[in-house]
């Protein structure tokens, strides 16, 4: 897009006004972004927590119930045990229950009991002193009544009267004699196990009557819902829902436990829940804010420090054009381009002065001239058309004022270069920063929000490219080396060395002739092979081939792929500056502008042929040697 015409016309005529406009629409849209961010992020990171509590009550339920199975199984596993049914004494019993203990977790059992079935008394037990007491006041769900040899009767948690403690029970038939064997486990310590994700968050697994039967506070234990039996995270368990709801300062969530009457219910208090997502909204803001405060401090440097300055110095170079040689740009005693390009006007201003009143010392003497018959503007020009009879001098100091030209037009070159330079820490700024934001972060975004950081580094990233391609580009004059005879084969074979895994990864196939020698900057040379072949690996097919031959005092250098081709319509400016040749758009444009910016510097020329689905060859020459 070409910037200049979508400017109103009265920005266009200054560079103030231009860059103001541009200052002020980076500011809305960074504004705009950071709203929509901290919004985006502030919902997921609340999301997110509400899910993790959600999938923490569904582990829970998924573990009681696993729970309940396994002691079900258990009591009817040692139920069903020959020893039993063999046992003659009270005593066989006795040692039969005592071996069976190893069949469930000693950490949670409490007692095996053998209960007589007509009598529903204790026979046997791993209890001292439990023989003859009644097992039926433990609160059996559904009696101890059982469908079949393999049933298994599971009680209420209850509390024992003189014990600080609850347990839980699971009695089961013994195969062929009419009695029961009772398994009885401490419920403290399953309820007790429950976590919590969230400080000062705490869990309770409540039945279908509304008494709470496991908690990880003990106080809890056997009281009645706190939020009475008619709540929806009651019903709603009971009924076989899952889901997560908010009352009174509370996040509730809830999820049934399968094959029980029971609903794990965990509680957490609002305030901690969402702790982070406010703490990134926070930190979110005061980031965006403290990168928009060092972009306004950038802008404002670089228009107080570079803009004003030059803005200055080119209306004085102006009246310089128009013939007014009275112009003296400020001594400041900048040492920097800012102050070499000054330095460069004021001394070309005085040398213009100095001219002018030499002229006018000629002119006394009164000599015409017909050479400068076209009028010139001002007192140069009336100096000049007197100067007829020393032109021959007036030639050495126009040289003299090339020159002269030529070292400010140097300078201007590395102020253009220390300029790239200087952007390099600010793009590494923001590019750090965000991409600090993305690993600390991005597992808590949403997929909307992924995307836009996604943008906001691959842009960060581009940019960071393109500062280092300019810089590539501006040194390959000032930082060159001379020429000097260069192997080629040599040259290529380092350059194929370091693109090996390039060439590995795309899978291609590289061939090459034997190169001829150059006289070339050596490192130059390399630069230009490798961005050819680079270019070749990433956008041509799987056969890229590497010639040479010498021609007219030059050899001539190729890179050919079988790739899919260049547009045609894309040919023509593809060595200019950001300018692309394949549709994908990656990379930034600047490696085929430098390749060329390499070969002029050689006297050599660089051109492409390419048919679209035909293949490329990229060319370039360069001098041989003798």
């Amino acid at each position: 897009m070409d910037f200049e015409r979508i400017l109103p016309g009265f920005a266009r005529k200054s560079i103030i006004r231009k860059y103001s406009l541009l200052v002020l629409a980076v500011l809305v849209f960074t504004g705009a972004v950071t709203a929509i961010i901290v919004s985006g992020v502030g919902d997921t990171v609340r999301d997110n927590r509400q899910e993790e509590l959600q999938t923490t009550a569904q582990d829970e339920a998924e573990r009681l119930g696993a729970y309940y199975r396994d002691q079900r199984d258990r009591a009817s596993l040692v139920s069903e045990n020959g020893e039993f049914e063999e046992a003659t004494t009270t005593q066989d019993i006795q040692d039969s229950l005592d071996a069976q203990r190893e069949n469930f977790e000693n950490r949670e059992l409490i007692a095996l009991h053998y209960v007589n079935g007509s009598t529903a008394t204790i026979r046997a037990s791993t209890l001292a002193n439990r023989e003859g007491e009644p097992v039926g006041e433990i609160p059996w769900q559904d009696g101890l009544s059982f469908d079949g040899p393999n049933d298994v009767a599971v009680s209420s948690v209850y509390a024992a009267p003189s014990r600080d403690a609850t347990y839980v029970a699971f009695a089961s038939p013994v195969e062929g004699k009419g009695d029961l064997l009772v398994a009885v486990l401490n419920a403290t310590a399953r309820g007790m196990s429950l976590r919590d994700t969230v400080a000062g968050g705490y869990t309770q697994v409540v039945d279908s009557r509304g008494e709470v039967q496991f908690a990880n506070r003990r106080a809890d234990v056997l009281k009645p819902y706190a939020e009475g039996t008619n709540a929806t995270p009651l019903t709603a368990g009971l009924d076989g829902q899952t889901g997560i709801t908010t009352r009174n300062d509370l996040v509730i969530a809830y999820t049934p436990v399968n094959g029980t009457d029971l609903v794990v219910i965990k509680h957490a208090p609002a305030k901690d829940a969402y702790a982070l997502s406010n703490r990134v909204t926070e930190q979110l803001i005061f980031l965006v804010s403290i990168v928009t405060l060092g972009f306004v401090l950038l802008i404002t440097v670089v228009y107080r420090d570079l803009v004003v300055p030059i803005v200055d110095t080119t209306r004085q170079t102006r009246r310089l054009a128009a013939g007014d040689i009275d112009v003296h740009p400020p001594d400041d005693n900048r040492i920097d381009e800012v102050g070499q390009f000054r330095d460069g006007v004021r001394e070309i201003a005085g040398y213009l002065r100095t001219t002018t009143t030499q002229a006018e010392v000629i002119a006394e003497q009164d000599f015409d001239s017909e050479v400068f018959t076209e009028e010139i503007p001002g007192r140069l020009g009336t100096a000049l058309r007197e100067m007829k009879t020393n032109l021959e001098e007036a030639i050495t100091e126009l040289e003299q004022t090339v020159q002269q030209l030529e070292a400010s037009n140097d300078r201007l070159q590395q102020f253009a270069y220390v300029a790239s330079h200087d952007l390099q820490e600010p793009a590494r700024m923001v590019s750090s920063y965000v991409t600090l934001l993305d690993r600390e972060y991005g597992d808590q975004l949403d997929e909307e929000a992924q995307e836009y950081m996604d943008f906001a580094i691959d842009g960060a990233d581009r940019m960071q490219a393109m500062i280092d391609g300019l810089l590539d580009y501006s040194r390959v004059r000032t930082q060159a080396e001379d020429f000097a005879e260069t192997d080629a084969d040599e040259v290529l074979s380092e350059t194929l060395q370091d693109l090996q895994l390039l060439i590995d990864d795309y899978d291609v196939t590289v061939t090459h002739d034997t190169l001829p020698p150059v006289e070339s900057d050596r490192n130059q040379l390399g630069q230009v092979l490798q961005n050819l072949i680079e270019n070749a690996i990433e956008h041509g097919g799987d056969e890229i081939h590497v010639g040479a031959h010498r021609r007219d005092g030059e050899v001539v250098f190729s890179v050919e792929d079988n790739g899919e081709g260049i547009p045609e319509n894309r040919q023509e400016r593809i060595f200019e500056l950001f300018e692309q040749g394949h549709r994908d758009n990656e990379g930034t444009g600047i490696g085929l502008a430098i390749c060329d910016r390499i070969v002029s510097r050689h006297g050599g020329n660089l051109w492409v042929d390419s048919e679209e689905g035909d293949g490329t060859t990229f060319s370039f020459t360069m001098p041989a040697c003798e």
